[in-house]
């Protein structure tokens, strides 16, 4: 297993505590952040000397890790539904534990809660194929 010096870890929500140790386990040092620029110079200079950085991230933010010669590693999360009762989402958290399950608050009143299942790290490299479509050479 690949071991990284620093590591940057993308997120809003509260890791879970297999997803720490996972973390750890891979990285040396690492820290937490909400989010990362999204203009390539920023970026360049808020990656600093990392050479991981795990979240959940669109592709082109990917592409510009990828440019700046960093690894980019995912959250393999799997939805187990939505659930308005709460005895429905303590039960679904005793069944798999409640180092695996995230339970996601509502954005609004009235919405159910969101549950998924961490299931490990994986990671993951964008590929650009380019197709002609009209060309006028």
């Amino acid at each position: 297993m690949e071991k990284f010096e620093r590591c940057l870890v993308v997120t809003r929500h509260q890791l879970l505590q297999l997803q720490q140790e996972d973390i750890s386990s891979i990285c040396l040092h690492h820290t937490i952040v909400p989010e990362v620029p999204t203009e390539p110079p920023k970026l360049k200079q808020f990656l600093g000397n990392a050479d991981a950085v795990i979240g959940s991230l669109p592709i082109n933010i990917i592409q510009m890790l990828q440019n700046n010669n960093v690894v980019y590693i995912a959250f393999v999360m799997k939805s187990l539904g939505v659930y308005n009762v709460k005895e429905e989402i303590e039960k679904v958290v005793n069944q798999y534990g409640q180092d695996r399950v995230a339970v996601l608050p509502p954005s609004r009143q009235g919405e159910p809660y969101r549950l998924t299942l961490y299931q490990g790290l994986k990671a993951v490299r964008v590929l650009v194929e380019e197709t002609p479509i009209i060309s006028h050479e």
